[in-house]
């Protein structure tokens, strides 16, 4: 059984049930919306006559309500009698209010985590259920009202969050198309006016990218009185000094951080720069994501695991700032570092003999600290190792995704038997240090030799 609201009242079971007329909609309606709970014969007769009611209204409505379970065929007994009224079971597979939610709920926690494609390809999903107004021609009555703005809500959350994801997918103008018409239906929400003033800047549209502003600006202040944000109008300054990159102006504040800009992906998270608000200090901020962060066993010993790791002191160790875990993610707070990756340097080759053995010696440092604190990487390879401005290398990444999802059996198959893989972890061993030792011993060759080879998880801090 499928019911439809999102546009006109629809039921299917294998083929679309005609339904007689608006009182059969409307009733269907309701009880859809009410779903799975019990609306009471009185309610339905307020529903139902909005004028006078009839002396008989108890007996046509339980009428309307046989006549219903007649159009619905084989599927009529979902509407069951319960002493005061009627109860519709539905599973959330079979309404498509339900189906709508879930996957704006999903496209949302893939926000931090996921890659745009796939985030844009969940938002083509759920657009593709809209078929209209919810509940069509019953929309603007008083009891449906209420979910009619929630949805309206949703759906202008999902086209803001595609706007955003075709913008991390480098493609402004389709952006724009998207943002246009937002803009002109909702022209004092500022979200879509903040992402379309950049999508029209990356599409090399500066002037109007500054028009735009000025428009939402006078907008503002002749309909409500006020000013727009600070941090639009610094982004407003930011484009009209050309110094406006990549990022979505869009920012999510988690905790004592603000989030921004995605600077890596891996096979258990993707990391932002971040800024720590209280010091105002950059970050890099790892997002790990839902399906592993809702692994039981990654719950049991994540805090654990994250303690130890935030212990390991040394010089050339990537230090752990901080680390929480929230429904669905978890989180890892490192330092920032500007000078990217071996892995990245070496694409120009090798490195001086000099520079390498120092590096080696540094990273061999770090990981003995971590080895007499009980910790071992598991992932050493020069993905993860990172420099800061000044040149300095350093060891990142003390795998606690790697190392837990190892121990719950959860590792993605993109990650198991990787080229960095010692030969205990390809046996699937107890992996100890001379894992890391193995690591280090490839780190080195690649390093003297300018030769890398394809990594999981390539290019992440922290990845």
């Amino acid at each position: 059984m499928e019911i439809r609201l999102l546009g006109s009242t629809e039921a299917f079971d294998e083929s679309r049930r005609e339904l007689a007329g608006p009182t059969q909609r409307r009733l269907l309606a309701v009880l859809a919306l009410h779903r799975n709970e019990v609306v009471s014969v009185d309610s339905l007769i307020d529903l139902t006559w909005t004028g006078n009611v009839p002396d008989r209204a108890e007996h046509n409505v339980r009428s309307y309500v046989h006549r219903l379970r007649g159009a619905l065929g084989p599927t009529g007994h979902r509407i069951e009698t319960v002493e005061t009224g009627y109860r519709l079971s539905l599973g959330r597979d079979e309404i498509d209010i339900d189906r709508f939610d879930d996957l704006v709920s999903l496209s949302a926690r893939l926000q931090l985590t996921s890659e745009p494609t796939e985030i844009l390809e969940i938002i083509s999903e759920a657009e593709a259920i809209w078929r209209g107004r919810p509940f069509g021609e019953f929309a603007d009555e008083p009891w449906a009202r209420g979910e009619v703005a929630r949805l309206e809500e949703s759906r202008l959350a999902l086209q803001e969050r595609r706007a955003a994801a075709l913008l991390e997918a480098f493609r402004p103008e389709q952006a724009i198309a998207v943002l246009e018409p937002v803009t002109r239906e909702h022209p004092l929400r500022e979200q879509p006016r903040s992402l379309l003033i950049q999508a029209l800047y990356r599409s090399g549209r500066q002037a109007e990218a500054l028009r735009s502003f000025q428009s939402y600006r006078r907008l503002l202040i002749d309909e409500v009185g006020v000013e727009p944000s600070a941090e639009l109008v610094e982004l407003d300054r930011s484009i009209a000094r050309g110094e406006v990159g990549h990022a979505s102006s869009q920012r999510n504040v988690l905790g004592a951080y603000e989030l921004l800009e995605r600077i890596g992906s891996g096979a258990f998270g993707v990391v932002h720069r971040g800024i720590q608000r209280s010091l105002g200090r950059e970050v890099a901020i790892k997002v790990i994501r839902s399906e592993l962060a809702n692994n039981p066993d990654f719950i049991r010993h994540f805090e654990n695991e994250a303690s130890l790791i935030a212990r390991v002191e040394h010089p050339s160790v990537v230090p752990l700032y901080d680390y929480w875990r929230d429904p669905d993610r978890a989180y890892l707070v490192m330092r920032f570092m500007a000078g990217g990756s071996l892995q990245d340097r070496l694409e120009d080759g090798p490195i001086e003999a000099a520079d390498a053995l120092n590096l080696i010696e540094n990273l061999a440092g770090a990981l003995s600290a971590a080895h007499r604190a009980g910790v071992v990487h598991r992932d050493v390879k020069p993905a993860n190792v990172l420099f800061d401005e000044a040149g300095q290398g350093f060891l990142g990444d003390f795998g606690i995704a790697t190392d837990l999802a190892a121990s719950s059996g959860a590792v993605p198959a993109r990650i198991s038997g990787s080229p960095s893989s010692s030969p205990e972890q390809l046996r699937g061993e107890e992996v100890g240090p001379a894992a890391d030792v193995y690591g280090l011993a490839l780190v080195a060759v690649a390093a003297l030799h300018g030769t890398v080879r394809q990594q999981a998880g390539a290019g992440e801090q922290g990845g």
